[in-house]
């Protein structure tokens, strides 16, 4: 099961995790499906490759964790702070990005389809968004983030 720093490939579908800290564990190929991580602290964690689908992610703590080819189909992250984050190749069809902050965020090839059922990745840029003072509410129609104009 769970460790101090890993758990890896591990099935973790729906189960509670509101609040824990995982801070820095490898969840690389982890299922989490369903899962609640509500306030939950991942920061620096390894959730590349993992499955998060319809996990609710509201308001955790997801600073600088690697997300690189993960599944967040239908996920929640309400108000989650994603700054840092690495979410290369990661599937963010239909998530819940309301309040969300992607500060600093790599989004290279991130699948996130607009309103008008869009499904290509030509709606993220293909580059990294740096913005330091701006959080994306990422509610408007196009499925892009809005940056301001001294973005890197």
């Amino acid at each position: 099961m769970l460790n101090a720093d890993k758990c890896i490939g591990c099935d973790l579908s729906s189960v509670n995790l509101n609040g824990v800290d995982l801070s820095g564990v490898d969840l690389s190929n982890a299922i989490l499906n369903n899962a609640i991580l509500v306030d939950a602290d991942l920061s620096g964690a390894n959730l590349s490759g993992a499955s998060l689908i319809n996990a609710d992610l509201s308001r955790a703590n997801l600073r600088g964790v690697n997300l690189s080819g993960a599944d967040l189909t239908n996920a929640i992250l309400i108000n989650a702070d994603l700054t840092e984050a690495d979410l290369t190749l990661t599937n963010l069809e239909n998530a819940d990005k309301e309040g969300a902050k992607f500060s600093e965020t790599q989004l290279t090839g991130s699948f996130m389809p607009d309103d008008s059922g869009d499904k290509s990745a030509s709606n993220v840029e293909s580059q990294t968004r740096v913005h330091t003072d701006v959080v994306a509410t990422l509610t408007c129609t196009t499925g892009a983030i809005p940056v301001p104009e001294r973005t890197l």
